[in-house]
């Protein structure tokens, strides 16, 4: 399967997943969709929003496709000087998806990106972290499209989750973190 993401690049594409959210337990569904779509040089640039409660999810902002594949910049990307920023440290998954992870320090932090095949799906999971802080967002695509993912987010003695669809097992899941307030 070539490209597996271009969902994301599709207009008005929607999805709706089953989610479930930690500590407590909740259950809800995630809803999402592409907002906006737009060629920027050799690239596609996509913006995807999701419905509350889910607004503020790592996986909620720009996309962008390039000939070497998907990123996920933080910053909305709208010329080609800023297209020219990204590179392999920001790759999340090769056109040709095949198993990567890479990992650099950014200072205090580290990243990885990984790309794995999980349940006939390819999924990307982008995990930063510094000392005691963790924030972590998994995204599984299929032929249909979004078929799951899911966030961590936390800091010190507990955790926040939420995952939603067929969401790989988290490589961390047994690490204890304090719930970090999303900022409106």
């Amino acid at each position: 399967m070539e490209r597996p993401y271009f969902a994301l690049f599709e207009l008005g594409r929607a999805w709706s997943l089953p989610a479930m959210s930690e500590p407590g337990g909740a259950k809800d569904t995630v809803l999402c969709k592409v907002d906006d779509v737009k060629p920027v040089g050799d690239a596609n640039v996509s913006r995807v929003v999701c419905e509350p409660p889910f607004k503020g999810l790592l996986v909620v902002g720009t996309w962008v496709a390039t000939p070497a594949g998907l990123y996920h910049p933080p910053l909305p990307v709208d010329d080609a000087d800023e297209l020219a920023l990204l590179g392999e440290d920001d790759l999340l998954i090769t056109a040709k998806p095949k198993e990567r992870e890479h990992t650099r320090a950014l200072g205090q932090a580290d990243e990885s990106n990984e790309a794995f095949a999980f349940e006939g799906s390819w999924c990307v999971r982008n995990t930063m972290t510094s000392g005691e802080e963790r924030r972590s967002y998994t995204l599984c695509f299929g032929d249909g499209g979004v078929t799951g993912g899911g966030e961590v987010v936390g800091s010190g003695g507990s955790t926040q989750r939420v995952s939603f669809g067929r969401n790989p097992p988290d490589g961390d899941a047994e690490v204890e973190m304090q719930i970090v307030p999303e900022s409106e």
